[in-house]
């Protein structure tokens, strides 16, 4: 069992969100994979996405599965040419398309033996700051 003191002094490590490039073609693929998806190739060299980006797109999931809070919101972000989705665990009120998040260690939910599990998750650093009535 990990404890949470652990989880923070080894964050870094786990937020060091790992992909490859493609030496041929040039795209990034995360997650990794062991050939490029994009023209096959097998010539990929390992790289660390940034922390830092923006969101794609973005949903809302008002009855989420057991042990996630309701609502659980899960994001698209690009990351140094890559496409990563997470659950947005902080700032979910300025929310919004091409909004700034960085990665973090988010408590995500729970087992079903009800033990809590992290994951890099996302929270945004800075977005509109929405009122109720506002639509995008």
């Amino acid at each position: 069992m990990t404890s949470v003191q652990r989880l923070w002094r080894r964050s870094r490590e786990y937020l060091s969100l790992k992909a490859f490039r493609c030496r041929r073609c040039g795209e990034v693929i995360y997650p990794p994979k062991r050939a490029c998806p994009y023209c096959g190739s097998r010539d990929l060299v390992e790289i660390t996405l940034p922390r830092k980006g923006r969101i794609i797109t973005y949903t809302v999931i008002n009855v989420p599965i057991e042990g996630f809070s309701k609502p659980t919101i899960i994001a698209v972000a690009e990351l140094g040419g890559a496409k990563v989705m997470a659950q947005v665990v902080e700032g979910a009120e300025h929310l919004v398309e091409d909004a700034e998040v960085e990665v973090v260690l988010g408590k995500v939910g729970r087992t079903v033996e009800g033990l809590e599990y992290y994951m890099p998750a996302f929270r945004v650093v800075s977005g509109k700051d929405l009122k109720e009535g506002d639509t995008d």
